[in-house]
């Protein structure tokens, strides 16, 4: 025990030790580049100390800072250093000639401001919903809106309730709890959920709520070959090199049925809330246009 603690301190020690190797191995290389490409104009750069130039551009040492990570070697760190340059200098070069060849420099220009009118109108009104609009919305309108659109929720796919069990091969009380499984009741589940710790395996019970079957098939082996004999209280078992899966299904809802509400009731609040914030930044959108009109901000001129 004693010589356990020992090297445990040892090894605290090493990582201290490497810790400040790799920090001093930062700063000396990251130097060391710049005084390779440094100039002794430092007014020109205002303090700034250049690692390299291109292109008019300059890559300063400050840029290079948080490429580095404690653990690299100097190797690794000499080779990230040259490739971060290159790629650097690379870019200046290719936008150097880009501003030399490039003509439609007043399309890009056009571009370029379009792009900034929508990115600050979009962020102006993402703000603006954030800070005015109420998301919140009462089971009365999620019910309502459930009813009123039936059309909009049939299933697409098989849900099921149940659980869901991957334990390796090897593990003690495979046995045990497929015959657990196989005669699932709720008196049986603390006992499934305590062998599943203690074998490793990945316990999922999902019998309050509705999960894709196919989201299941994805992460397992198993399969259901006739849908149509997918049963209520049915199990299911496949297998693979080194892990043994099961299913219970405790219930099941069949493709073109209309899917539960609960199940629904995400993608319902998702389509209210997009109708909520059009309708918001729309009635913004006229109001604000109204005022400005009634305040001489806004001139419309005659169309000949």
């Amino acid at each position: 025990m004693i010589k356990n603690r020992l090297n445990k301190k040892d090894a605290k020690v090493r990582n201290v030790e490497t810790w400040h190797a790799a920090s001093l191995l930062r700063s000396i290389i990251v130097m060391s580049v710049a005084f390779l490409f440094y100039s002794c104009d430092s007014e020109r750069f205002s303090g700034k100390k250049p690692v390299a130039e291109a292109g008019g551009q300059y890559l300063y040492k400050e840029d290079l800072e948080n490429i580095f990570f404690t653990e690299m070697s100097k190797e690794d760190s000499l080779t990230v250093i040259k490739n971060y340059i290159r790629t650097w200098v690379t870019d200046a070069l290719i936008y150097e000639k880009a501003q030399e060849n490039v003509k439609n420099e007043e399309e890009i220009a056009s571009l370029l401001e379009k792009y900034r009118r929508s990115l600050l109108t979009y962020e102006y009104q993402l703000q603006l919903v954030k800070d005015r609009l109420n998301n919140t919305l009462s089971p009365e309108e999620i019910k309502s809106y459930y009813r009123n659109n039936p059309q909009l929720f049939q299933l697409k796919e098989i849900l099921v309730k149940g659980l869901f069990l991957k334990i390796p091969n090897q593990a003690p009380d495979v046995d045990v709890l497929r015959l657990l499984l196989n005669n699932s009741e709720d008196k049986n589940l603390d006992q499934i959920e305590s062998l599943s710790i203690k074998n490793a395996a990945k316990f999922e019970y999902f019998n309050k709520e509705w999960h894709p079957l196919l989201e299941i098939q994805r992460k397992s082996p198993i399969r259901v070959e006739n849908k149509e004999n997918l049963k209520q209280r049915s199990f299911y078992e496949s297998q693979d090199s080194l892990s043994t899966y099961f299913l219970y299904v405790q219930e099941y809802m069949p493709e073109g049925e209309l899917q539960p509400l609960d199940y629904a009731e995400s993608q319902i609040r998702g389509i209210l809330l997009e109708q909520r914030k059009n309708n918001f930044l729309k009635q913004f959108g006229d109001k604000l246009y109204e005022e400005a009109v009634m305040e001489g901000k806004v001139k419309i001129y005659e169309q000949n």
